[in-house]
């Protein structure tokens, strides 16, 4: 699991995040939420050893991130920015096999393992018949699908995720988070995703964390969270909650 003990991060003289001390469970989807400049991304940016941490320290399986080596890491923990890098010229399937990096390295070769974890990576992502497809004349839900593709290639046990869905439709953005759901329950992998939608967060994450001014405000269950008070002290606005026909869970609204 990944430990947080006392962590802040300034950039110059703004404190973006205060000190935050979390445990963050394997196997489980945990959603981080909060209104823009709360914290979200810089907590994933230093889980993902994008950034250091000003104070504090963050250990992952009981050691300090300082003292993994960059390939060992990778071999554990997958991120995917909100901005992914361009793929002027990509395949899906040349993609995906870049996840496969932190294990032959360099100059390496690649193994019938590795293509083996290409093949599953795929086909996991329903992306079989465009495995030969451009990338970049995917559609935002397709191109998504071959990023995650490319994390499960990877093989690692954790999966940092910088707010996936944010330029798709609502359709687009159901199926990738359905997806991200399955592939955790199926290969028991621990998720990490920053969204903006409560409503969506809540049906597809086991546990919630939200800050505000980079201060944590909330942390437990979609249902403690789904809560008027709560969602008001979250957000800064009046909120209230109904529940939609067959829902086990209330819809957030603003009031």
């Amino acid at each position: 699991m990944f430990e947080l003990d006392k962590v802040t991060f300034r950039a110059g003289s703004r404190t973006l995040l205060a000190p935050l001390s979390l445990q963050l469970k394997p196997g489980c989807i945990t959603g981080l939420l909060g209104h823009n400049g709360s914290g979200k991304s810089t907590l994933l940016k230093l889980l993902a050893r994008q950034h250091s941490p000003s104070s504090g320290d963050i250990r992952y399986q009981e050691q300090r991130l300082a003292n993994w080596s960059a390939r060992a890491f990778a071999r554990q923990v997958a991120y995917l920015p909100q901005h992914p890098p361009l793929t002027d010229g990509l395949t899906v399937r040349e993609l995906v096999a870049l996840g496969r990096y932190p294990w032959h390295g360099p100059l390496g070769r690649f193994s019938h393992d590795d293509q083996q974890h290409v093949e599953q990576a795929i086909e996991r992502t329903g992306l079989s018949s465009l495995s030969h497809a451009a990338v970049n004349y995917l559609s935002g839900g397709e191109r998504q699908r071959a990023w995650l593709a490319m994390l499960l290639a990877q093989n690692s046990r954790f999966m940092l995720l910088d707010e996936p869905t944010s330029a798709l439709d609502v359709a687009h953005q159901l199926q990738v988070l359905q997806l991200i759901r399955q592939l955790c329950d199926e290969l028991q992998l621990g998720v990490i995703i920053v969204l903006h939608d409560v409503n969506l967060a809540s049906r597809i994450c086991d546990d919630i964390i939200a800050l505000r001014q980079g201060q944590l405000v909330f942390q437990g269950t979609p249902a403690d969270l789904l809560q008027p008070a709560q969602l008001t002290a979250l957000y800064g606005v009046p909120m209230q909650t109904l529940f939609a026909p067959g829902s086990a869970l209330p819809l957030a609204f603003i009031e």
